[in-house]
């Protein structure tokens, strides 16, 4: 920026890395008991590297969040980045992944993805039909 310069005259400069493309490959187990922990992965691609840095935000339209910073398996030009949250309510939800915070890759996150939590009916018989 020039100091002391009309706005007119400066500069802004925008980093915007290399293209990604981000898409959740794996959901385990999809569909799953209310309560179970369920393990997300992600694959992130660009060419001609794939990241070794940044992280996958997972969210579920349910309001469950979780994050992992480094990848657990890595080829050429693709990246798998997992983490597991569990639902505590039964029923179908959306969840996307996003890819963030690298030095050198942009930004990019994923299409929805669908998953359905379903009641423990174990649960259910066990308080004869009360409820958790």
């Amino acid at each position: 920026l020039a100091v002391g310069q009309p706005a007119s005259n400066r500069v802004v400069l925008q980093r915007t890395g290399i293209a990604t493309a981000t898409s959740i490959v794996e959901d385990t187990p999809d569909s799953s008991i209310d309560g179970e922990p369920v393990t997300f992965t992600a694959s992130i691609t660009a060419a001609p590297n794939a990241p070794t840095d940044g992280q996958v935000t997972f969210r579920a339209s349910s309001g469950e969040s979780c994050v992992d910073t480094m990848p657990t398996s890595t080829s050429a030009t693709t990246a798998n980045y997992t983490c597991t949250m569990a639902f505590t309510t039964s029923g179908t939800r959306t969840v996307i992944a996003e890819f963030t915070g690298s030095n050198i890759h942009a930004y990019s996150g994923s299409e929805p993805e669908t998953h359905t939590a379903i009641v423990d009916l174990d649960t259910v018989f066990a308080n004869d039909f009360e409820g958790p």
